[in-house]
């Protein structure tokens, strides 16, 4: 099957970061969204995933298997493009580039890009059932406000506790829709599909309901409750923060020489607690030591926290 650029979304993708850890440099040109095929250190923004990827020419790109959005590459896309790491924002026509995938897959507004992506799965016809996630903790919700994984837990779990398996209703109208839930957990550990610590339930729909989720009219989960909020004083280390640049790279053979602009958080006696390089030429660096970064794409650049610390 050839590699078609689309907006295809899987139903399972792989995690993002170490996916593409592995496999960029099998990606072809058209899973990124800017650079010359011919100048792989060009190729930027990549935002798709292939599975079941061969390589039939010998040039060690892929060019069979099936090519699919990925979603967490295309927020981690968007970051960059909005200047996440280096500060300035990427070219218009990137930024156009994912937006549109970003509209394909159901979602028009800037602010909702990085909100958790919950695709309502339409898979299961016969049953009329579709799945997603109601809460995931620690994203910000559209009140400005999040919650632990302790509390997202609870509410799962209270929510069939106390047998509210009818309790749903239609843009939050508080009158029962006649659609059930027929599945709700709460997810510790990221399945490929949601996310981390969040709460999933699948529902049966009504014909009427059902009609409404295959015209795209309803997209996700949303919980609608009461929450008495009230003022706490508490306290907060806060860790340093270092700022600097890397040294260029010593390997120029493998990529062209380059720095990175990066930010190093340490602790009160001056241990590195984590830092992260920019990106340049659609990579960046983790920071684990006060002297070098972490190896990415077979090269890592020498960093100096002495001299900025004294």
């Amino acid at each position: 099957m050839a590699l078609t650029h689309n907006s295809k979304v899987s139903d399972h993708e792989p995690q993002w970061g170490d996916w593409i850890k592995a496999n960029r440099k099998h990606l072809p040109a058209n899973a990124f969204a800017i650079g010359n095929p011919q100048k792989r250190s060009s190729l930027r923004y990549p935002h798709h995933w292939i599975k079941n990827g061969k390589d039939t020419d010998g040039d060690g790109v892929w060019d069979k298997g099936d090519m699919y959005l990925h979603v967490g590459g295309l927020q981690a896309a968007w970051k960059y493009a909005m200047g996440a790491m280096s500060g300035k924002e990427a070219p218009q026509e990137v930024i156009d580039h994912l937006k549109r995938h970003f509209k394909a897959i159901g979602i028009e507004k800037e602010e909702d890009f990085l909100k958790p992506y919950v695709e309502i799965l339409k898979t299961e016809d016969e049953h009329k059932v579709v799945k997603g996630v109601v809460y995931a903790a620690g994203y910000v919700d559209t009140d400005g406000e999040t919650m632990t994984p302790e509390d997202v837990r609870k509410m799962a779990w209270d929510f069939l506790a106390n047998r509210k398996e009818k309790n749903i209703d239609i843009q939050h109208d508080w009158k029962e829709s006649g659609c059930i839930v027929v599945e709700s957990y709460f997810l510790e550990k990221s399945d490929g599909t949601f996310p981390d610590n969040s709460w999933i339930i699948a529902v049966k729909c009504t014909d009427e309901i059902w009609e409404k989720v295959k015209k795209g009219e309803l997209n996700g989960f949303s919980f609608g409750g009461y929450a008495e909020k009230y003022p706490k004083k508490v306290l907060v280390e806060v860790a340093k923060t270092i700022v600097g640049e890397t040294e260029g790279n010593l390997n120029k053979d493998i990529i062209p020489e380059h720095q990175h602009n990066y930010v190093v958080y340490v602790d009160k006696d001056g241990k590195t607690i984590k830092g992260i390089t920019d990106t340049v030429f659609d990579h960046y660096h983790v920071i684990k030591h006060g002297t070098a970064t972490e190896t990415e794409l077979e090269h890592n650049h020498r960093i100096d926290l002495t001299e900025i610390m004294e």
